[in-house]
């Protein structure tokens, strides 16, 4: 919103003098004149995040001595700049701001009535600039005129990005690093101040980075990374994205030359990664047959069928699925605990990979909490906030978040022939889910219930192994029953789902609706290929098991009530169990497969197990349970990945599962 800016004096702050800011100003003009004339008529938005303080109307001007300085005890060119007015680039010691772009005017330069002026100033009305009041059709970028055309063209460039070999640098030291800082967070900020430019602006983060961050070569050092980054972001700032992806092209050309290892290469390469305690990566290290087993497949046709018939088309919703909505609307303000610190907070934790555009979490961790560009990094994780609150108080176009949730699929070779697909999501949404599910956990937590254990529960999946080996040790149980579902994930029904949730938990409604309102592409690793996900919760999402927990409860809720009070049942996500009479569990087997596919769960007879308890009971389950495909068996199996069955059976994996070691 709009500020009136007032000089007012301090009692230890001499009053500032106007004449000498302005005359420093003039000197620093050439520096910064061109960022406030021609690129902003192209690209007007917000340049910083609004502080809870801007909600006061009347503010102290910062004197010129006060503001921050840098190591060489010089004001610093980006904080003169905040004060300088876009019109007559002479500093505001009274003015107005724009709500948009956060730029301060003076009242003449705004060209405001006193009468005007004095409202704006004492109500909390929105007032933007000329600039960010001009219309849709007038948006530029470079040579590009008009959304279509700039949207277009991003979506080219982006389905390029991901096709690249990863080869980012960390973010250097320096006043590029800061600059960079700015402009992501700007980028960030014409998504989150609802700008002209919101539709475009996702996805000139996901370019943006990729391309500012490419290294020149492999070795490349740390002041040549800056003087590239320097050079690119001039480019950027003229709209120069052909020349940009010229150059990157070239990067990704002489990479695809050195592709092939040599031993020492890849000696060195685990060598480092031990060093930084990723054992996972330096693992891959030691088997130099890149066509070994269990190793990540080359996209061929084959491989692209198979990892679509793991991602099936969207399903008829059978109504018996659906529940009635009277729960109300969540109060948004729970979400304004989604904060720079959570933010924060949630980048420290995250790790691995990253998703199509190859950006990892060592990445984002640099620019989120950066020590050496703070003030930075910190107005950057703010606009990130700001994001994840929208995300989940608004609905937002799927076409405005279609690269943010996107994924990158790696298909790895599965002993047997079979594929096992591995989805890695954009380090971005990661973290925004991270923040929303910590605020969040208890409302999840409570929806899911007790019987359904993947929901973020201290201890859930060893509660639930401990339940079913206490309820198999009474004298009353009969037997178990492990339940295996196909692809479960992949087919949990998309749109039951998002009916259920928005019932049983709706503050995690809405940010579930924006992330799967529509089918998402997930990117072939290595190639430009890609599947839809159109069903279940996408692989790489860190919410995607709170989403199972919740949506499932329905179905779990109901088959509580097949159960007698001799015979329980516990969940893990797909994996449940029931545990007790051998009648009973054959009624609650029925009713799964009756209700199951509905939601979405489709009970896999041929991997199921029954553990019969004594060879007395067995009569009753080969006649309950002959007919059904599932295996019986009377000696044990693994629930969970702890040992249940006879006593020679525990004590036979219990040994075998243990490592030998000699004593001296």
């Amino acid at each position: 919103m709009a500020r009136r800016m007032n000089t007012r004096s301090s009692p230890d702050v001499e009053p500032v003098h106007i004449l000498s800011v302005t005359q420093a100003l003039r000197n620093a003009r050439t520096l910064f004149e061109e960022h406030n004339s021609s690129f902003v008529e192209q690209r007007s938005s917000p340049q910083n995040e609004v502080a809870e303080d801007d909600l006061e109307r009347t503010v102290t001007i910062p004197n010129k001595d006060d503001l921050d300085r840098d190591t060489n005890n010089r004001t610093t060119e980006d904080q003169l700049d905040n004060y300088s007015c876009p019109s007559c680039h002479i500093y505001v010691s009274e003015g107005i701001e724009c709500s948009s772009c956060l730029k301060w005017y003076h009242q003449s330069c705004a060209s405001l009535t006193d009468r005007i002026y004095e409202q704006l100033s004492n109500s909390n009305d929105p007032w933007n600039c000329q600039l960010c009041n001009s219309p849709l059709p007038d948006l530029l970028f470079g040579q590009l005129n008009g959304h279509q055309e700039i949207s277009d063209r991003l979506d080219k460039t982006y389905c390029e990005i991901v096709s690249w070999q990863k080869n980012l640098f960390m973010l250097p030291r320096g006043k590029a690093a800061r600059d960079f800082l700015t402009e992501l967070t700007r980028l960030i900020n014409l998504f989150t101040f609802d700008t002209k430019w919101k539709p475009l602006a996702l996805k000139f983060v996901h370019v943006f980075i990729p391309i500012m961050l490419q290294k020149p070569s492999p070795r490349s050092k740390a002041a040549n990374n800056a003087k590239y980054l320097k050079d690119r972001l001039q480019m950027w700032e003229k709209g120069e994205i052909d020349k940009l992806m010229s150059q990157c092209r070239e990067i990704q050309n002489n990479l695809k030359k050195s592709k092939n290892q040599t031993a020492d290469q890849r000696y060195k390469a685990f060598c480092r990664f031990m060093f930084e305690g990723k054992v996972a990566k330096a693992m891959r290290f030691i088997d130099h047959d890149e066509e070994s087993a269990n190793g990540a497949l080359a996209c061929t046709p084959e491989v692209l069928e198979k990892l679509k018939e793991k991602h099936p088309h969207s399903r008829k919703t059978h109504p018996s699925a659906l529940l009635s909505i009277t729960s109300p609307a969540p109060e948004s303000v729970i979400f304004e605990e989604i904060d720079t610190e959570l933010i924060m907070k949630s980048a420290r934790s995250v790790s691995g990979a990253g998703g199509p555009t190859q950006i990892d979490a060592d990445i984002w961790k640099h620019l989120i909490c950066s020590k050496f560009n703070k003030k930075q990094s910190e107005e950057l994780a703010s606009s990130i906030a700001e994001l994840a609150k929208i995300l989940c108080i608004n609905n937002v176009p799927a076409s405005h978040t279609s690269e943010l949730l996107a994924g990158r699929l790696i298909p790895l070779d599965k002993r047997g022939g079979g594929i096992r697909p591995i989805g890695i999501g954009e380090v971005l949404r990661r973290i925004i889910a991270k923040s929303v599910a910590s605020v969040l956990r208890c409302n999840i937590q409570r929806a899911a219930g007790t019987l359904q254990t993947c929901s973020g529960i201290e201890s859930g999946i060893e509660g639930a192994i401990h339940a079913m080996r206490e309820t198999f040790e009474l004298e009353t149980s009969e037997g178990m029953l492990l339940v295996d579902a196909t692809n479960a994930f992949n087919n949990l029904n998309r749109e039951a789902a998002l009916n259920n949730v928005r019932q049983v938990c709706p503050p995690f409604s809405q940010f579930l609706n924006n992330c799967y309102q529509s089918k998402t592409r997930l990117f072939i690793s290595g190639s430009k290929e890609f599947i839809w996900s159109e069903e279940g919760a996408t692989q790489g999402d860190p919410v995607a098991m709170d989403m199972y927990a919740v949506a499932t409860s329905p179905l779990v809720n109901s088959l509580a009530s097949t159960l007698d009070s001799s015979t329980r049942q516990a969940w893990f996500a797909d994996d449940s169990a029931a545990c007790g009479r051998l009648q009973t569990i054959k009624v609650w087997w029925e009713k799964i497969c009756e209700l199951g596919p509905a939601f979405g769960y489709y009970p896999n007879a041929s991997k199921t197990v029954l553990i019969v308890k004594g060879l007395e009971n067995l009569p009753c389950a080969n006649s309950l349970f002959s007919q059904t495909g599932i295996k019986i068996t009377t000696e044990g199996e693994r629930h969970l990945g702890a040992v249940i069955g006879s006593e020679e059976f525990y004590n036979l994996k219990s040994t075998t599962s243990m490592p030998k070691f000699k004593a001296g």
